[in-house]
């Protein structure tokens, strides 16, 4: 460590130093006796004073405003979630009215309907002797033009 001396100090802060004089009772009456300022006037305190309410009342119609506009969204708010649920809802009857379950209670209930059974079923089989053949008729060469113009012209026409 280092070694302490009062070299660093000001030591002179310690020393008794005599008060200053108070001032007379004259001297301060003069003092608080003072002038307003030139340029200071009543009307500049009364433009002051309105300019100042007037701003007040502009922050606070602001604020009543955006309040009113708050309540405004969270009623549309509270509205939107309403139909979301009853979309929900309808979606959850809609699809246990289409289940197979369903149907086929109904089937089976309401229109009387019963289940094929395997002796219900019947088969149809057909010959292939029953079938009809065209023979394809013979054309000239201007028909053949024709109808490739007109597939052309399809074509073109989409």
């Amino acid at each position: 460590m280092s070694k302490q001396t009062n070299l660093a100090y000001d030591l002179s802060r310690y020393e008794y130093h005599k008060a200053a004089p108070e001032p007379k009772r004259e001297q301060m009456i003069k003092r608080s006796t003072k002038v307003a300022p030139k340029g200071f006037s009543a009307v500049k305190t009364v433009a002051s004073v309105t300019l100042a309410g007037a701003l007040m009342c502009f922050v606070l119609y602001g604020k009543a405003e955006e309040t009113c506009l708050q309540a405004e969204i969270t009623a549309m708010t509270k509205a939107v979630d309403v139909e979301y649920s009853n979309g929900v809802r309808m979606k959850a009857e809609l699809d246990g009215r289409t289940s197979i379950e369903s149907v086929e209670d109904y089937a089976e209930n309401v229109l009387g309907l019963k289940k094929l059974d395997k002796s219900q079923v019947e088969y149809v089989s057909l010959q292939n002797n029953d079938v009809i053949e065209i023979a394809e008729t013979e054309s000239n060469a201007f028909v053949n033009i024709k109808n490739k113009f007109y597939e052309l012209m399809e074509y073109l026409g989409g």
